[in-house]
């Protein structure tokens, strides 16, 4: 493969959106006017194709998570069970909250939070629990509503990583008490920058807005008794979204089923060209996932290959051989200093609550080994057929299953 004939990046946009942007900025109040039309009419549409009675579209998918958190009016102290493996932003919106994060383990099949461990960590405070749809895997819809219900757990999803993933029950993030979905960077859905907040609760939504809209959406939408008198103030955090963002995230929307289908396409390649290497194993693919994208693409050393071969030296042999490749993102939540030093925020936030996070960096065995064998496709290179690409691939593979056994003897140094 070569530059000339590589695949284009995400994200890119059709010339419909272009043009619609560079008409906002010669329209007379073009960015001012609010609520904005092109923000209203992406919440609708966006709300409607999940299920869920109200969207609330903001700056980040940051913002998301921090206003479905502040919307479950949980209490100082309170406890959310979350993912040791996931983006940061999944929890750390939590501890302006002065809400308490407990990390759970990922599943060692899915890499997703993992109930049966999540099961052993709940507490006389756990109130709610947050799951990450990470990389686009979803979890099980059906195991985690009769948990939350079992324990009258509010359920928190970030969708980020899942637009248009669907399960046996339905969208993603339908369901939940409320759902966050990041519009941003490289997104399957992306303005640049953007957010969407999605909740069937209209508690959840007027405390969102109260969190961070200006007061010509509040005093329009907030109704509920307990926030009579607030509209006219909120707590004055300026979180919503931008209108341009909001053109450029709806031409992804709607072209949506065309976006999902180019790329999964050249998914099923990769995932066959990897069912059939001896070094490794492409991603679990649930049977409960009906529809939807990797947005990233995370292959793994083989289980029995673990402690034979570094996965470091696979991914050199991969990326000399002409595969964009790379190990796993950055240390995991409960290896960050964050989550087990208790000085780590005093001086400068006065959100974190005033208990000790009993987070061990070795508590989370499963998490650490799908991070140690992990392998990432550059899946921004997979939104248009990438022929080439994908026979770039299946030959730096062939030629790694060809030096399996000095990969073995190496152990873990190419030469």
């Amino acid at each position: 493969m070569t530059a000339a004939n590589a695949p284009r990046r995400w994200p890119f946009w059709s010339a419909a959106a272009a043009t619609r942007v560079a008409a906002l900025v010669t329209e007379p109040d073009g960015l001012k006017s609010w609520p904005h039309p092109e923000i209203k009419g992406l919440e609708k549409k966006f709300a409607a194709l999940h299920g869920a009675r109200y969207g609330l579209f903001l700056n980040s998918g940051t913002s998301a998570l921090a206003a479905a958190y502040f919307g479950l009016g949980l209490l100082p102290g309170d406890e959310v069970l979350v993912p040791a493996n996931t983006f940061l932003a999944t929890v750390t919106p939590l501890f302006a909250c002065n809400l308490v994060p407990v990390l759970c383990d990922a599943d060692p099949v899915t890499g997703l939070l993992d109930l049966a461990d999540a099961r052993r960590r709940i507490g006389p405070r756990t109130r709610a629990i947050a799951v990450t749809h990470l990389w686009g895997t979803p979890m099980d819809p059906i195991a985690l509503r009769a948990f939350a219900t079992e324990y009258s757990l509010a359920v928190v999803e970030d969708c980020s990583h899942g637009h248009g993933t669907r399960t046996v029950a339905g969208p993603v993030g339908g369901d939940a008490d409320a759902a966050a979905f990041s519009m941003g960077a490289a997104k399957t859905v992306t303005g640049g920058t953007g957010g969407m907040l999605l909740t069937s609760r209209q508690d959840v939504y007027e405390r969102a807005i109260l969190l961070g809209l200006p007061m010509k959406r509040a005093v329009t939408d907030v109704t509920l008794p307990q926030h009579e008198g607030l509209a006219a103030t909120g707590l004055g955090a300026n979180l919503r979204g931008n209108p341009m963002c909001a053109v450029l995230a709806a031409d992804h929307l709607d072209r949506l089923p065309e976006i999902l289908a180019t790329k999964n396409a050249n998914l099923r390649v990769l995932e066959e060209l990897l069912a059939e290497s001896s070094v490794l194993a492409p991603p679990a693919r649930p049977e409960y996932w009906t529809a939807g994208t990797r947005f990233g693409f995370k292959a793994a050393v083989r289980p029995e290959l673990i402690g034979q071969i570094d996965r470091n030296a696979v991914v050199a042999y991969l990326k000399t051989h002409g595969a964009p490749v790379s190990g796993a993102p950055g240390p995991l939540l409960h290896r960050r200093r964050l989550f087990h030093d208790r000085s780590a925020l005093t001086g400068y936030h006065p959100g974190r609550p005033a208990v000790e996070l009993d987070v061990d960096p070795e508590g989370y065995p499963a998490a650490d080994r799908i991070q140690e064998a992990m392998v990432t496709v550059d899946a921004e290179l997979l939104h248009e057929p990438a022929p080439a690409l994908l026979r770039t691939f299946a030959r730096a593979l062939a030629g790694l299953d060809r030096e399996l056994d000095r990969l073995v003897l190496a152990h873990g140094v190419w030469t």
